[in-house]
């Protein structure tokens, strides 16, 4: 009896020790500046995420929606997504990781990227998100609020297959650059570099322009 009492003892530790490393692993499966929230949302609904009252989020959906979110806030800071799910063919689980950068794929704020077609883009959004999702078949539209900074840009996602980053059809509209999925993955906003050189020689053109209506009131004085 003494013996069996000993063996449930032992049995026992040993569950909690195993529970205890297993609570530590999945805290520690993020760093600490990520922040996380759980959500479920029922189907015509939409809820609004908000990290460190700067990263805002917010989700819309046409089917239930359960999942978490992983928010790097302290490093992306001002900047404002939506994701709206359009279709899917049953119940959905989703998970969202959002990063400032994804280095392992070449996200690294102000760097150059080589994408399909040889098209060279810049990086420069300080905002990527990988979205994974039970469902295969899926209809969704990604929406990021339109700044100074990524009025030019357009949504890409890297393509896992050739290990390339793909641009998508881009709109703009009420304020948002605008996208429609029919999958998910790492997705983030893209900026062509010729596209970079026009809007830097327009901003020189103007410069330049008022200096020259300067100088001439001045002389005309």
């Amino acid at each position: 009896m003494k013996k069996q009492n000993i063996y449930l003892i032992l049995l026992l530790f040993s569950i909690s020790i195993i529970s205890m490393l297993s609570i530590n692993n999945i805290s520690s499966a993020y760093p600490s500046d990520f922040e996380q929230q759980n959500f479920q949302i029922l189907a015509q609904h939409q809820n609004s995420f908000q990290f460190q009252q700067q990263t805002r989020i917010n989700i819309t959906t046409n089917v239930d929606l359960e999942g978490e979110i992983h928010c790097q806030s302290l490093q992306i800071f001002n900047k404002e997504f939506e994701l709206e799910i359009i279709s899917a063919e049953g119940d959905m689980n989703l998970n969202m990781t959002c990063t400032e950068e994804q280095a392992a794929l070449g996200l690294l704020n102000g760097h150059r990227i080589t994408a399909r077609n040889r098209n060279r883009l810049r990086y420069q959004e300080g905002f990527c998100i990988n979205i994974s999702t039970n469902c295969t078949q899926i209809q969704a539209k990604l929406k990021i609020k339109a700044t100074e900074q990524n009025r030019l840009g357009t949504w890409a996602y890297f393509n896992e297959s050739t290990m390339e980053w793909v641009s998508t059809s881009t709109i703009k509209k009420d304020g948002y650059l605008i996208t429609t999925t029919d999958h998910f993955s790492v997705w983030t906003i893209l900026i062509q570099e010729q596209d970079i050189m026009i809007y830097i020689g327009i901003s020189i053109a103007v410069v330049a322009l008022i200096g020259l209506i300067g100088i001439l009131y001045y002389k005309r004085r």
